[in-house]
């Protein structure tokens, strides 16, 4: 199967599912999971913006985040699966959404003071091509958040947890290593920091659910 058909296969099982995403099984399971990292990545943003910045939410899903960004400054959020998009206007009426592909945002360049990407990076196929999106939606000293996956190439539960979720739900989940994220990041933004979470020993730890929260400045 060819990148493009992967892309849309997985735009249209995200259509399918739509606002019963929140439902699903698995978003319900990682609800504190889900909580934490996004309390490390609001960490981040609270340190580091200032004034009421303009806020892109990459990915907006069902609108996880539109509440405490919205708090933080003007909200746009941008996702590619209709569905998506349609809910979010409507649980959300006061904010922007807007129907649009990562790997090309529907954005003119130098828009955005910060660019948010939470729990999504991971189904990029070209991931070099939405960080250079990223980069060109943010104004000069902008701020990229972005909340992904860590690599368990030795974890065998991480492995067929991922060999269970491609099955389902027909399409790839691309982790990323904490090396081959900095390389990314490195030749295209300043102050780049990297984190995994959660760090230490902990049952998460063992089944190689870990994450990178990486952030940089353009």
């Amino acid at each position: 199967m060819d990148k493009p058909e992967v892309k849309e296969r997985t735009r249209t099982a995200y259509n399918k599912v739509g606002q019963d995403y929140d439902n699903w099984y698995w978003f319900k399971k990682s609800k504190e999971l889900r909580a934490g990292l996004k309390g490390e990545v609001f960490t981040v943003l609270k340190k580091e913006l200032g004034g009421r910045p303009k806020i892109l939410d990459i990915c907006c899903g069902t609108g996880y985040l539109v509440k405490d960004l919205s708090a933080l400054g003007d909200y746009t959020g941008v996702d590619f699966a209709p569905s998506m998009i349609k809910h979010c206007s409507v649980t959300f009426p006061k904010n922007k959404f807007v129907l649009g592909d990562a790997e090309e945002l529907p954005f003119k360049s130098s828009t955005f003071d910060a660019v948010v990407c939470f729990w999504s990076f991971h189904h990029f196929l070209y991931p070099e091509k939405a960080l250079d999106e990223m980069k060109r939606v943010l104004k000069p000293g902008g701020l990229v958040v972005i909340a992904t996956f860590k690599d368990a190439k030795l974890n065998l539960m991480a492995k067929l947890a991922d060999i269970t979720s491609d099955s389902y739900w027909g399409f790839k989940t691309v982790r990323h290593s904490k090396k081959a994220m900095g390389r990314m990041m490195s030749t295209r933004f300043k102050n780049v920091d990297i984190k995994i979470y959660p760090n230490g020993t902990s049952l998460l730890n063992a089944m190689g659910i870990r994450f990178l929260v990486v952030t940089g400045r353009k």
